[in-house]
């Protein structure tokens, strides 16, 4: 019996070790994932938001940043009026990830993601490969693929993880960058979507 209660807590500590909250992964990254919010800030903002309050506070070059939206596998919280980020918690085989995806607001809004562990070591191995323009191509596009890419010569996209259906949504903006006229010279040619599904080792696209 004693044996038992031994093995079911050394699982228990096990088990704990791999997984984290996103509250966790936002007050133990270290400063040169968020160069800009000491942990102090990052702590005040905890309490602000679980508290119900709306304030903001200041990062290192006195921009105001908050928490909108907090649970135990999804963070996201504005760095200033031209950044944001989202931590999503993703469930893995050997413990849990952090998916870390940041949106810069201009000239259009444009996201990149990278991946950790649990105590914040980067993940080298591609859990998410990034598509380029050719895979943005509707079938119109791919019929057209020389003007398209001669007016896009890189998509700008932004990145949101639903937790709910493990879904990395990628839209396309664009739009926002060539204004509706010139756009309009390739409406049709690319897919306003892109959703990958994380199926416990990466982000497989969804047919």
């Amino acid at each position: 019996m004693k044996q038992l209660l031994i093995t079911i807590a050394l699982a228990a500590i096990a088990l704990s070790s791999w997984a984290i909250t996103a509250t966790e992964a936002f007050t133990t990254a270290p400063n040169t994932v968020f160069p800009l919010l000491e942990k102090r800030t990052r702590l005040d903002m905890i309490d602000y938001f679980n508290s119900g309050l709306a304030s903001a506070s200041s990062n290192k070059l006195d921009g105001k940043t908050s928490i909108t939206l907090l649970n135990d596998t999804d963070m996201r919280f504005t760095m200033s009026s031209s950044s944001a980020y989202q931590i999503a918690i993703l469930p893995g085989k050997d413990g849990d990830i952090i998916a870390l995806i940041e949106t810069v607001a201009t000239p259009a809004p444009d996201s990149n993601i990278s991946f950790y562990t649990a105590e914040w070591t980067s993940i080298d191995k591609p859990l998410f490969n990034e598509p380029g323009v050719s895979d943005w191509l509707t079938a119109d596009g791919r019929d057209n693929r020389s003007m398209v890419e001669s007016l896009v010569p890189f998509m700008l996209v932004s990145y949101n993880y639903d937790p709910a259906s493990k879904s990395l949504i990628l839209r396309n903006n664009v739009k926002q960058f060539l204004g509706e006229e010139m756009y309009s010279m390739i409406d049709g040619y690319l897919c306003d979507m892109l959703v990958y599904t994380w199926n416990g080792k990466r982000f497989e696209l969804k047919k």
